[in-house]
């Protein structure tokens, strides 16, 4: 590598990578992006996944196994390996590590706070204060897009990064230079596929689509979705890792609807998923709009373009633009099911057109997304790194890690209170509701014995009446003979 000086770079992720035999996600996706581009150039890349994850692979490779972290031994691997060059797949991870004399990477490719409050993981204000401190570590940051540029300038400011020269470059996903060669099915062949998150909803798309499908009696709808297989969250720190919340695959189908030409299966690894791809004939991408949405580029899309398969995309994207100069697609109002079936009614009816559009989504990836081109600042980066100059803002004072700890550990402590004063509550409400119980056992009994007191008076009352009827129709006869002899003596006595 003349003229250059070879790096070692560790990176930090959380994402398992293609090739290691199971589904992966985006931020995977991109470490691999980074890991072949940094290769390419001659620099030695390590990467270190959480024990937790490498765990669950089977049989991981020796070079995995023997870099994975667990929360109290990252930093003790820096030492261990001594990289030139620290890169971390979201920020979460810098909390295991802390602020080390090292160039340092942010790969921030998404609005993670924003997921997080999608599906409901963790607490909003703790995760604020985390990402400022995170953020203020780091010497370059690695967005997707220029939206995700500007909704970070805000973080980094707070973060004390001097507004003056913001390091921030945009780095979209980066694919192989060598695209895989498609060999579509001859019956034409609608592709949805990915994780499940509760930001993302398709299912106008995908049920305009199949049903479609129903009537012309042609065509298939090919789904593949669940959850991640190494799917684990982190609390406001990074220290403990649990299960983060996602959707069920069935619930999600149930919106689709039940039909022969829904052909439907869990997650794949990424290179049968890229089977699958070059074996459609174009991708469904079309999701409601949401805040969520409006800043994404989601690696799912360029996934479809490197595969040349031409997609049915949303018109509101940063993407967008792109797909129509390419002619990489159809642009669709992401509300408007007619616009959706009229561009999947072209994808049947017109083969030379959708071929046309293949061609240009491969080119799009090609020109656009390969790993050379979408990481040459992070090339540029490691190969001349550059410390920063860390003047740390009046909120990074504020939310010192002294500080924050003092403010976590009362948080704690008054929260251990409230749990005591639950337990002494929900103990009360026990006991309460057992001598309730016992009370209105009691009085069922009594009422019970009450009852049949009141029937055994009614049947003797009854009783009674017959017997006093009786008695009064006795006194009736009697009476009725005593005045018949009463006449009778008087009339001897008018005789005699």
């Amino acid at each position: 590598m003349p003229g250059r000086v070879r790096r070692r770079v560790l990176i930090f992720s959380t994402e398992p990578v293609p090739g290691l035999g199971i589904p992966v996600g985006g931020g995977g996706v991109r470490v691999h992006g980074m890991m072949k581009a940094l290769a390419a150039r001659g620099h030695e890349v390590i990467l270190s996944l959480p024990k937790a994850v490498v765990d669950q692979l089977q049989n991981p490779p020796t070079w995995v196994k023997d870099s994975a972290h667990t929360p109290d031994s990252a930093k003790s691997l820096i030492t261990r390996l001594l990289p030139d060059v620290l890169i971390y797949e979201q920020w979460t991870l810098t909390a295991w590590v802390g602020d080390v004399p090292l160039p340092t990477v942010i790969d921030i490719p998404g609005p993670l706070i924003l997921e997080n409050l999608y599906r409901g993981h963790g607490n909003f204000s703790q995760n604020v204060i985390a990402k400022v401190q995170a953020l203020s570590m780091a010497d370059l940051f690695l967005v997707s897009s220029a939206a995700q540029k500007k909704y970070h300038v805000p973080w980094l400011l707070m973060a004390g990064v001097d507004y003056r020269n913001i390091p921030v470059e945009i780095a979209p996903v980066g694919f192989d230079p060598q695209l895989p060669e498609r060999h579509p099915s001859k019956e034409p062949t609608f592709f949805y596929g990915g994780l499940l998150w509760p930001w993302q909803d398709p299912h106008l798309a995908l049920k305009t689509t199949l049903d479609l499908l129903e009537k012309r009696n042609h065509g298939l709808l090919r789904v593949i979705v669940g959850s991640h297989s190494t799917n684990i969250g982190f609390d406001a720190r990074s220290r403990y890792t649990k299960s983060m919340p996602t959707l069920s695959r069935g619930e999600f189908l149930s919106k689709i609807g039940s039909s022969g030409r829904l052909l439907a299966s869990d997650l794949l690894n990424f290179e049968e998923l890229v089977t699958e791809l070059c074996a459609s004939t174009a991708a469904i991408d079309v999701m409601t709009t949401n805040s969520e949405r409006e800043l994404a580029f989601p690696t799912r899309t360029v996934t479809y373009l490197w595969a040349g398969l031409p997609v049915i995309h949303p018109k509101n994207t940063e993407l967008a633009p792109l797909i129509e100069e390419y002619n990489a697609g159809w642009l669709v109002d992401p509300d408007d099911a007619e616009q959706i079936r009229a561009a999947a009614v072209e994808v049947i009816e017109n083969h030379r057109e959708t071929e046309r559009r293949a061609e240009g989504a491969a080119k799009l990836a090609r020109e656009r997304f390969t790993w050379d081109i979408t990481y040459h600042r992070l090339i540029k980066f490691v190969e001349a790194p550059v410390k920063r100059k860390r003047d740390k803002s009046p909120i990074i004072e504020l939310l010192s890690h002294d500080r924050f700890d003092r403010l976590l550990g009362r948080f704690d402590s008054l929260l251990g209170i409230y749990e005591t004063e639950m337990d002494k509550h929900r103990a009360l409400s026990l006991e309460t509701h057992r001598e309730l119980a016992l009370e209105l056992a009691e009085l069922t009994t009594s009422s019970q014995l009450v009852k049949s007191r009141l029937e055994t008076q009614r049947t003797e009352v009854e009783n009674l009446e017959k017997e006093l009827a009786r008695i009064e129709d006795s006194i009736a006869r009697i009476s009725g003979i005593l005045s018949a002899e009463k006449k009778s003596l008087d009339s001897d006595e008018q005789n005699g």
